[in-house]
């Protein structure tokens, strides 16, 4: 019984001494870092490249310049990209008329697949098709869904690779500070 008591103690004192993970004010690369976001490309200037929206618009990813960019590679068969998309609209509504703009990138696929799914889930934000990969392999996405934030001046913040719970208050703290 004592060893029990013991080991519960030392637990408890070693639980008390992990590294304290607080984020400087303006600190999104830490932020990053520590949230698990791989600062992998991170001050990169984004690869520019080109793209169809959901209603044949044409686009370059450079038109989005002055605002921080939600880029997220997901497909219509991925269950943990279609999981968190509400989430990912929720931010999209919080942040609503400022300089930041969603994009999600159908990976592989095109406005023949992605265009039905949007039928039943009519989210708000924007919808670009990437039917042959070719953005996809430009960013080297190996894996669904990979998100990157993109900073203002067209520079890679931060990329994160699985689903997230976009919502959680650190994030959307980070985000508001990097808007501008």
């Amino acid at each position: 019984m004592k060893t029990y008591w013991l080991a519960f103690l030392l637990l408890f004192v070693f639980s008390a001494c992990r590294p304290n993970k607080t984020v400087e004010a303006n600190d999104w690369t830490s932020f990053a870092k520590s949230s698990g976001m791989a600062p992998e490309k991170e001050g990169a200037i984004a690869a520019d490249f080109e793209y169809t929206l959901k209603g044949g618009k044409r686009e370059k990813l450079s038109d989005n310049r002055g605002k921080v960019v939600f880029l997220n590679f997901w497909a219509t068969w991925c269950y943990p990209c279609k999981k968190e998309m509400p989430d990912i609209e929720k931010l999209n509504t919080q942040f609503s008329g400022r300089n930041f703009r969603v994009l999600a990138v159908s990976a592989g696929e095109g406005a023949a697949k992605v265009e039905p799914f949007l039928k039943h889930f009519p989210y708000q934000f924007e919808f670009a098709f990437d039917e042959n990969s070719a953005i996809s392999a430009q960013y080297q996405v190996s894996m669904l869904p990979t998100t990157l934030i993109i900073g203002p001046k067209g520079e890679i913040l931060g990329q994160a690779i699985g689903p997230r719970n976009w919502n959680q208050k650190d994030f959307t703290d980070q985000l508001e500070k990097l808007i501008p």
